[in-house]
Order: C-alpha cells, then sequence, then structure tokens
C-alpha cells in the first residue's frame, strides 16, 4: 500500500482538566495492592467503556465523490485499544465504542493513496472527519506508522436468515427464517499474534469489555449483495471454502468463525459462509432442527449457483449443519448424472440419525469427489442428542458396541484420541490436528494413509484413526 501523511487534528473540551497524585505504599498495605489495582483498572475500563465515543465521517476522492469499501482502522496510540469499519455506498463509516484518547485513524483502498489522521477522542466530543484518498498513480511509499496489528479476511456469505436492520457498517441478520436467499461480503479481522485452532473474544476475566482487533476475532463489515455480485466475486476466485455452522450459533459468530478457519486453514480461495436460521441459544434445540430442515432446499439452490459459478469448491459442514446438507441432497435432481457439484466434502461431528443419513448416503457421497466423515467418542454434545432421542446413533458419534458409521466411499477418521475440549464438539475449529488435516485434505488427493493416520478396524469394518 501507499502511504501519506493527512494532517493532525485533535478535538478537545474546553476546560478539560487531568489531575495525579503520588503516595507511598507501607510494608503493610503491600498484601491488598494486587486486589487495589485490578480493582482500579476495571474502574478505569468501565469508566471508559460508560464514555465511550463514536468515530464517524465520510471518504471521498479529491472531485468529491464518495468512496466504498474504504478500510478505517482507529489505534489508539497508547494503548491496545482499537476499532475498524468499512465505508458504505455513500463513503460514509463509523466505528463505534471507542474509549477516549489519543488515535491513528488510517485509510487504505487498492488504488489509493494511504493516508493517516492523529486525532484525540474526548468524554462527550463530538468529531466527524471528512478525508480525501488520491490515486496512487503507480508509485507506493512504504507507511511511515507502525504496522497494523491485524489481518483482514473477506467471507463471502449466503444466507435464508431474515434481515434485522443495520449497526453502523454491519447489516445484521436474526434468527427468524427469512423468505429468499439474501448474499454479501462480510470482513473479519484476525490479531496479526494469532494461534491456530484459537477463537479469541473479550474475556470479562481479563477486563475486556469490548472486542479489539488487536487481540480479538473481530466482525468489521456486513455488507449485502446481490446473486449476480455474489456470483461474480465467486467467478473471480478459482476455488472456493463452504463451512456450515451447527445448531446453536448467531449469524455474526458463524462469520467471524468462518473467518478464522479460513485464516488457519490458509485458504488461498473464496471463503463462503452458509448460514441458516440457528436461533443462538441451547435452550432452542428444537426450534433450530426445524429451521435446519427447512433450510435444505435453500441450501440446494445455493449449491446450483456454486456450481455454477466455480471451477473448484470445497464444504465442511459442522453438527445440525448435516441437517441441511442431508436435506438438501433430496432436492438436486439427477445428482448421480450430474457428476460432483463439488471437490472435498468434510462432514465434521454431525448431530444427524446415522439410520436416516443411511437412506440419503449414496446422495451425499454423489455430491462431492470425495466425502470424509469425522466423529467421536467424547462429543458430549452428540452423546446428549442421542440421549434425547431415545438411544438412536449420531452420524458423529462412535458408538462403543457398534462402532462409527462405516460405508464404501466414505472415508470415517476417528478423533477420540485428541484433546477435544470439555464438550468435545467443535473440534474442526479448535484441533490443531484436525485443522491440520482438513488443510492437507483441501490441499491435494492425499488419502488418509499419505496424511499420517492409522488405519484401524472394528467388527470387520476398516476406518481412520488418529494417533496421539
Amino acid at each position: 500500500m501507499s502511504a501519506a501523511r493527512g494532517p493532525e487534528v485533535h478535538v478537545a473540551e474546553a476546560g478539560g482538566a487531568e489531575a495525579c497524585g503520588r503516595g507511598g505504599v507501607s510494608e503493610s498495605s503491600r498484601g491488598g495492592l494486587l486486589p487495589m489495582l485490578v480493582a482500579a483498572s476495571a474502574a478505569l475500563l468501565l469508566a471508559g467503556a460508560l464514555q465511550a465515543v463514536s468515530l464517524v465521517g465520510r471518504v471521498t476522492d479529491p472531485a468529491g465523490a464518495a468512496l466504498e469499501g474504504v478500510l478505517v482502522s482507529a489505534a489508539h496510540a497508547e494503548l491496545s485499544f482499537g476499532g475498524v469499519a468499512l465505508s458504505d455506498a455513500e463513503g460514509a463509516f463509523e466505528i463505534p465504542d471507542l474509549a477516549p484518547g489519543p488515535y491513528v485513524v488510517a485509510f487504505e483502498k487498492q488504488g489509493r493513496l494511504t493516508s493517516e489522521l492523529e486525532i484525540t477522542l474526548t468524554p462527550g466530543a463530538s468529531i466527524s472527519l471528512e478525508q480525501q484518498m488520491r490515486p496512487a498513480l503507480g508509485f507506493s511509499r512504504a507507511p511511515t506508522r507502525r504496522p497494523r496489528n491485524f489481518v483482514t479476511v473477506d467471507v463471502r456469505y449466503a444466507t435464508d436468515r431474515s434481515p434485522q436492520g443495520r449497526e453502523g457498517d454491519r447489516q445484521l441478520y436474526s434468527a427468524h427464517r427469512g423468505s429468499k436467499l439474501r448474499y454479501g461480503v462480510a470482513q473479519v479481522t484476525i490479531p496479526r499474534d494469532h494461534r491456530l485452532g484459537e477463537f479469541e473474544q473479550p474475556k470479562w476475566w481479563k477486563l475486556e469489555f469490548r472486542p479489539d482487533p488487536a487481540k480479538h476475532v473481530t466482525l468489521a463489515s456486513v455488507v449485502p449483495q446481490s446473486p449476480q455480485q455474489f456470483a461474480e466475486a465467486l467467478a473471480e476466485g478459482s476455488v472456493a471454502l463452504v463451512f456450515v455452522h451447527g445448531f446453536n450459533v448467531a449469524f455474526e459468530d458463524a462469520v467471524m468463525r468462518t473467518g478464522q478457519l479460513s485464516y488457519d486453514l490458509r485458504f488461498n480461495g473464496v471463503p463462503i459462509l452458509y448460514s441458516w436460521p440457528s436461533n443462538g441459544r441451547v435452550q432452542d434445540y428444537v426450534a433450530d432442527q426445524d429451521n435446519a430442515a427447512r433450510s435444505s432446499s435453500r441450501f440446494a439452490e445455493f449449491l446450483e449457483l456454486l456450481a455454477s459459478s466455480t471451477e473448484t469448491a470445497h464444504v465442511i459442514v459442522h453438527s445440525m449443519g448435516n441437517q441441511v446438507l442431508t436435506g438438501a441432497v433430496a432436492h438436486l435432481e439427477g445428482l448421480a448424472d450430474a457428476g460432483p457439484y463439488v471437490q472435498e466434502v468434510a462432514l465434521v461431528a454431525p448431530d444427524v440419525d446415522a439410520g436416516v443419513f443411511g437412506d440419503f448416503a449414496e446422495k451425499v457421497l454423489a455430491l462431492g469427489s470425495r466425502t470424509t466423515l469425522y466423529v467421536s467418542a467424547n462429543d458430549r454434545a452428540l452423546i446428549a442428542s442421542k440421549t434425547l432421542r431415545g438411544g438412536y446413533p449420531r452420524l458423529g458419534d462412535f458408538d462403543s458396541q457398534r462402532g462409527p458409521f462405516v460405508m464404501d466411499g466414505l472415508d470415517t477418521i476417528d478423533v477420540s484420541q485428541l484433546d477435544s475440549g470439555f464438550l468435545g464438539h467443535s473440534y474442526y475449529g479448535d484441533n490443531r490436528s484436525v485443522i491440520s488435516d482438513l488443510f492437507h485434505l483441501l490441499s491435494g488427493d492425499k488419502t488418509p494413509a499419505d496424511r499420517g493416520l492409522q488405519s484401524v478396524s472394528f467388527q470387520d469394518r476398516r476406518f481412520w484413526r488418529f494417533v496421539p
């Protein structure tokens, strides 16, 4: 990116004052110093949250025409707080919930000179920036400021959720069923010091009360697109990766998870989220199951668009999202004769009745060139689901009596030997060994043996297992 220093802007209220004091600490008071510091820090952060300031503005070219898609980032000059936004069709942007203090605001867009401003935000002050960006004109200069401490991932999405207004640069989607498929693109930020398999979010016990792109996976923007715009964006990439989330997942969390998964897999293509209307609450399990079933026809419609717009695509489906997939294949007429729609299909911890899946298995296998099933005996979520259904095994469960689901044309992989966390259900994005296996799965034609998995036989049925 090119860089051009902008003017410095300072906004402060008249009459502002600071006060500080200094005092000694006696030996007898040192025992309570740490709790006092923690309480003081919490009070300061809470005060900052209550006095949060929104930074708004508009970005244009030198002629005054609005610039859409400008990445605007605000980084606190002294702390690690900050925020990001994407300018809309009118060039407008908003970064909410900023703590008072000095900031470096950067404006970035391909083909334009990167510009920076220094501003100071104070409680109660009103500030609106008007920023112009000049064409790069074929030359570049390294930014004079410190490098940005996060990276961005563009995630395309398709959803049959109902829209629910806007919040700054983000189109919101509810847990209610929509009347049609809707498309768009979201921008997810990943901290530069992100650790593989981590989904970094603010934690109250760390005194983190708002998302910070330098520390957390955040959602910068959600911009709707027409079906034509969506298809054109897919056609520009050589390969696409579709993620279908499971039960108890809100739209925003699903988008961020897709961005994290794409980043961890080092995926060099177009990441896509298909989001069905999960209610995002544990107590709404039955409602989620109904919504997943209803979304099947819409997901089939999406798969038709995907197949006609991309050269190569892969699909990773988690948990109850597999009910969406299983139902969708029934709506794809002539699937077996048409040939595979996608390359790789990964069914991860599928919350689907194993017997019901068996009825649809041939069609599911016809969807991709290769299908891989990940199962675990330690998946507490699926154990609970099986209990609710009278003990009938789930597809993603490793039943101690029956063993895992195995059939010709399906690579079944047992992850029971791995540390998959307390619930043992989200290992697709949490466990490094599974992420590594998915990486190699998407990278070529490597067999499970080529990927270092161990061949196992159970009641004369062959499957694969991770070696701890």
